[in-house]
């Protein structure tokens, strides 16, 4: 009685777990935040947030926009414009709105300021003239029409603190009102549209993973055992595994991003990688003709410390990406560490405490012919290992010169669109805006006055209008504005709102004129560009999405020009934006790829030679598992591939994974020495007997990294090819070189 409730205890626990687990997981929820990607920590980013409360987020914009090759002056289209453009400001969340057809001139008047409209749609005799006026004024074109007239906008300003549903609710409200106009044909750029789209994909995918991978799960089992109770199996262990995970996931309540979209390989593959070693143990044991109860507890003692060293080994690779300032890839590493550990309990304490309820016939009858197949295979890999030695080391270190020199081209280059989802109308929005018009990348400068000094001070707004006049210069800047907007617009007004008038005042006098108008205007809007305390200013403008090595090289043209041409003593300039902020994260990628993999290398490396008491394991199981990742390094720079935040991730991913069969293939290989086996005969039998473990597994990983590759996301199918190729060099690599090492060296 007691040994029958000993027994089914942990049947219980875990099904007291998974009940529990399936409720917190409706706690999960998708998160897309585009700051969530900055480097935490970095003195920049802490300088933007303060920029940032003086004024607004750079971000807060939506825009729509439409075109017509033959001219944007239609009239019927311009009522539809200009009642979508009124019926929008109507709408949650946004707080106001700008078209065309509602931007007013101002003159000043011995009456006061006067305002008319700068299209008069309703008169279509001045268009022509309108058009002309339109085209010489700095404020509007390239950021409500371009200069032939073909494409026009409506530009929102929308709430700061908008969230993940109210910016799906927002999107929908705009298509309605949209569709209520008439108009059909547009594009969208802005956050709440990349936040509402990409959170969408991103549960498309998320679940298009989970099914793919179960489904490869019950086809590889299926193949590998022919025995339907194994492929049960199987699943049990890994669909229990995931929603142990999930209710983790949802007790902690971490968002779920980009990344989490490799959540259900990741978990499918470590569980089914120690449930197949496992599960090949116990087969192993039963052919011996042993008793179930007999089989599984010699099974658990043979492999059971090597299966928790591999789990501990692949947390740790996983831990590797904890080092990094971003924070979803931190979370990343932390839950797919834990969910490493989650698969081990697992398979030892639930999963292989069935195996002895299940009759041997639904598990041991295997077809000869797959088993003469493996033996067939195997004896191949170990004979061409003995014969081809040569070979082997030769080929080694053709591929690692290859690979080290495509490492040294590895490019930061990063692209924003790189990362959005090819053939998806978001990515086609993207390239409309960045080819078209003005691009998504926000691009700031702040202008700090120091001392006595104000930025409405005229000696500090000319070194304003020099900086943003240099910034101007550059193809790349688009639709640049400034605190001198403000004090040009007014010195407009006042000389009959000729275009030749829009200039900075040219006397105090003058300028302060204007200072007493701007305090009668309503602060919200005039705090956009100028601080409350009128000591900060700011320069404010997009640019085309050319990559950041370009971005990098006009900015230090920028810092140049800012020390030669204006006095440090009276006003500093620093270069800021979420746009900046994120490609400072590129130059973070090098350091903590190279900081994480030392983080796990090494403890990885000292716990093998620990448990084999020999610190030559230091280096024969850290060879096999480092050129891996040196090749993945050499194809990421031949192939041009850019080194983004979710590439990143790659290397820990591979080491962590890879190195669990050199662990099995070395534990095996020193049981054999124990039993006083030469080297040789200790590694014949080590690939016979570990062999068909270690090359499932490998087949798994490949084909279950290899769903990846059908993700239109670039990172996501970079993930998936490269931890394909490079896991299939790994097993490579523990099959030649590994023995290689071992005859050597031992």
């Amino acid at each position: 009685m007691k040994k029958g409730v000993f027994t089914s205890l942990p049947f219980v626990i875990f099904g007291i777990l998974v009940v529990i687990s399936f409720i917190l997981s409706t706690r999960i929820y998708f998160s897309y935040n585009f700051e969530d990607f900055f480097p935490q920590g970095d003195p920049e980013l802490d300088f933007y947030y303060t920029f940032r409360e003086k004024f607004e987020h750079d971000d807060n914009f939506y825009v729509i926009a439409f075109e017509n090759k033959k001219g944007i002056l239609q009239q019927d289209f311009l009522y539809a414009l200009d009642s979508a453009t009124s019926a929008m400001a109507k709408l949650p969340d946004v707080e106001n709105t700008l078209s065309l057809t509602q931007y007013r001139y101002f003159i000043f008047s011995p009456f006061g300021y006067i305002d008319y409209p700068a299209l008069h749609i309703d008169d279509t005799a001045r268009y022509v003239s309108d058009k002309e006026k339109i085209v010489a004024d700095e404020r509007i074109v390239g950021k409500l029409v371009n200069e032939d007239f073909t494409i026009t906008t409506i530009l929102l300003k929308i709430n700061d603190t908008i969230g993940q549903k109210e910016s799906a609710d927002l999107v929908a409200n705009l298509k309605n009102t949209l569709s209520a106009y008439d108009l059909y044909t547009y594009h969208m750029l802005g956050k709440a549209y990349f936040q509402a789209e990409l959170i969408r994909l991103q549960r498309r995918e998320f679940i298009l993973y989970s099914f793919l991978s179960i489904l490869l799960v019950t086809i590889i089992t299926y193949v590998i055992f022919r025995r339907w109770a194994c492929v049960l199996l199987c699943l049990t262990n890994v669909l229990i595994t995931m929603i142990l995970f999930l209710g983790l996931s949802g007790l902690l309540r971490i968002p779920y991003n980009a990344l989490s979209t490799l959540y259900p390989i990741v978990l499918i593959i470590v569980g089914i990688s120690d449930i197949i070693h496992v599960l090949t143990g116990y087969i192993f044991e039963l052919k011996k003709g042993l008793y179930p109860a007999e089989a599984i507890r010699i099974t658990k003692r043979e492999i059971g410390l090597t299966t928790f060293i591999t789990a501990i080994t692949t947390a740790i690779g996983f831990l590797t990406l904890a080092t990094s300032k971003v924070q979803p890839i931190r979370e990343f590493g932390m839950m797919s560490a834990a969910g490493v550990l989650i698969a081990y309990l697992v398979t030892f304490y639930f999963t292989a405490n069935m195996f002895p309820f299940i009759h041997q016939k639904w598990i041991l009858r295997m077809k000869e012919t797959n088993t003469a197949r493996w033996d067939k295979l195997i004896s191949f890999f170990y004979q061409t290992g003995i014969s081809k030695s040569k070979t082997v080391a030769v080929t080694l270190i053709l591929v690692v010169c290859v690979s080290f020199m495509g490492v040294l081209k590895i490019s930061t280059n990063t692209h924003l669109g790189y990362g959005l989802p090819k053939n998806t109308q978001v990515l086609t929005d993207y390239d409309f805006f960045d080819d078209y018009f003005n691009g998504f990348r926000p691009f700031e400068i702040a202008a700090i006055a120091k001392d006595t000094f104000l930025v409405t001070d005229l000696v500090i707004l000319q070194q304003i209008d020099a900086v943003e006049n240099f910034a101007k210069s550059f193809d790349i800047v688009n639709g640049i504005q400034s605190t001198t907007l403000l004090y040009k617009s007014l010195h407009r007004a006042h000389h009959g709102d000729v275009v030749s008038a829009y200039m900075l005042p040219e006397d105090e006098t003058t300028l302060e004129k204007y200072n007493t108008t701007l305090k009668k205007i309503t602060p919200e809007n005039i705090n956009v560009l100028i601080s409350e305390d009128k000591k900060c200013g700011r320069i404010t403008a997009t640019l085309t999405d050319v990559g950041t090595d370009s971005i990098r090289v006009m900015q230090q043209k920028i810092n140049s020009f800012i020390l030669q041409n204006t006095d440090t003593n009276q006003v500093e300039f620093i270069q800021t934006g979420t746009g900046i902020i994120f490609d400072k994260n590129t130059i973070y990628l090098r350091q903590n790829l190279i900081n994480g993999l030392c983080f796990g290398f090494i403890p990885i490396s000292l716990l093998i030679a620990f448990f084999h008491r020999n610190w030559k394991m230091f280096f024969i199981s850290s060879i096999p598992n480092l050129v891996p990742l040196l090749i993945c390094g050499g194809i990421i720079g031949i192939m041009g591939i850019e080194l983004d935040a979710p590439t990143s991730i790659i290397f820990g991913i591979i080491y962590g994974i890879a190195v669990d069969d050199t662990i099995h293939f070395l534990s095996r290989f020193k049981q054999e020495l124990n039993r006083g086996l030469s080297k040789e005969q200790a590694i014949f039998v080590t690939f016979n007997e570990t062999g068909k473990a270690v090359f499932t597994s490998t087949l798994i990983l490949l084909f279950g990294f290899s769903i990846l590759m059908l993700s239109g996301t670039s990172a996501t199918f970079n993930i998936g090819f490269l931890t394909t190729v490079t896991l299939l060099a790994a097993a490579i690599s523990d099959v030649y070189l590994l023995p290689l090492l071992l005859r050597k060296w031992m």
